[in-house]
């Protein structure tokens, strides 16, 4: 049992007190005990980081998702004639600013 709680606090993950107090322990009892609160203790924050992995993991398929189908959605207004890109939008804006309007004819040509 002495070497199981040696084993454990080698391992643990937990603060360097605990663990020294764990392997400074001599009564067998009271260091399997804190061998068990130390796991406990991993066990709580293992969890909880694959808690947050997983959310943070949803959250970024989300917002992918949601970027493509925006892509996609940008496209296909773009072939339907609904949506021009940001170069056609300016050269239109220009067009209709200057229509009626008469030019030099440096600027026609």
């Amino acid at each position: 049992p002495a070497r199981l709680a040696d084993l454990v606090g080698g391992m643990s993950m937990g603060k360097r007190g605990d663990l020294q107090t764990l392997l400074s322990e001599n009564d067998v009892k009271a260091r399997m005990s804190s061998a068990l609160e130390l796991i406990k203790r991993d066990l709580e924050f293992a969890k909880l980081q694959s808690l947050v992995k997983t959310q943070v993991e949803e959250k970024v398929a989300a917002e992918q998702r949601k970027y493509m189908l925006m892509q996609q959605l940008k496209a296909i207004k773009q072939e339907l004639g609904i949506e021009k890109d940001d170069k056609s939008s300016i050269i239109q804006t220009f067009r209709e600013a200057i229509e009626g309007k008469k030019l030099s004819e440096e600027v026609e040509k």
